[in-house]
């Protein structure tokens, strides 16, 4: 059987098995395996999937724990809004690497008309991104996360977080006395 044939086959048993056509293929590293010249590979988005343009971006409440994302597809970038009020320090973080992910974010940070007003890349740590900016106005931002070298699949994810710059974060248990 040729190595086109034997694809065929094995792309054939993928959609009676699972019930989809994949929508990558990636070339396998082995040599001498020409029969099976690729393999097979089906990346699925993150839970704020579709969030690729400002247009689809998702509204991320300040202060709130992160959200976890993934780079899935070639290209791939994931946008979302934040409400932002004038004078206010905020910190924006990507962090993927401590947590053993491959991915080398970017963060890019627009104001409500599209305009660039800031990025990071690899402000830590290590190549993950983080930005701290003084809000100029009372409204929405809205921040974009690429990969830096457009690479993807299941190795490559991040969290990401918007914060007030010294915002508490941890709540200490409080004690009262009473005195007689």
């Amino acid at each position: 059987m040729k190595g086109t044939q034997k694809l065929f086959v094995l792309l054939t048993l993928l959609v009676l098995a699972f019930g989809f056509v994949p929508l990558f293929a990636q070339r396998l590293p082995y040599k001498g395996l020409d029969w099976l010249a690729y393999e097979s590979i089906m990346y699925y988005g993150d839970d704020y999937e579709p969030d690729n343009s400002q247009g689809e971006a998702k509204p991320f409440l300040v202060n709130d724990p992160y959200q976890t994302h993934t780079f899935h597809t070639s290209g791939d970038q994931d946008w979302i809004s934040f409400a932002a009020e004038v004078g206010t320090y905020y910190t924006i973080r990507t962090w993927a690497n401590p947590l053993g992910s491959l991915a080398d974010t970017v963060l890019e940070l627009f104001d409500s008309n599209g305009q660039p007003v800031s990025g990071d890349d690899d402000s830590g740590p290590g190549t993950d991104a983080r930005l701290q900016f003084q809000a100029v106005y009372t409204g929405v931002y809205y921040v974009r996360v690429t990969e830096w070298a457009d690479r993807y699949g299941t190795a490559y994810w991040y969290y990401l977080q918007v914060t007030e710059a010294g915002a508490v974060r941890m709540y200490l248990p409080l004690i009262l006395r009473s005195y007689p």
